[in-house]
């Protein structure tokens, strides 16, 4: 079976355990309104979005907002909480 990156611990157990992947946090955005921002890094992986709920109590909004990502572009139409990254 192949191994990616291992990583163990001072007791010899496994911490890190990965066979293909490992994700790249590049950013994030808070804003109060609409945008767009450029990060040539986002070519080097397959990009993402992780959008960041508010703690007011809602569990899934139906307004939260979900970047688009084309290229090396990060493009949002409303006020946005995000992070972004390749792996």
């Amino acid at each position: 079976m192949p191994t990616g990156l291992q990583c163990w611990d001072e007791y010899g157990d496994i911490s890190v355990d990965l066979t293909s992947r490992m994700t790249r946090l590049l950013g994030g955005v808070n804003q109060s309104g609409g945008g767009s921002l450029q990060e040539p890094a986002l070519s080097q992986g397959v990009p993402f979005v992780l959008p960041i709920l508010d703690q007011n109590g809602l569990m899934y909004p139906a307004d939260i907002t979900v970047p688009t990502i084309s290229g090396t572009t990060v493009s949002w139409t409303t006020p946005a909480n995000f992070y972004f990254g390749t792996y």
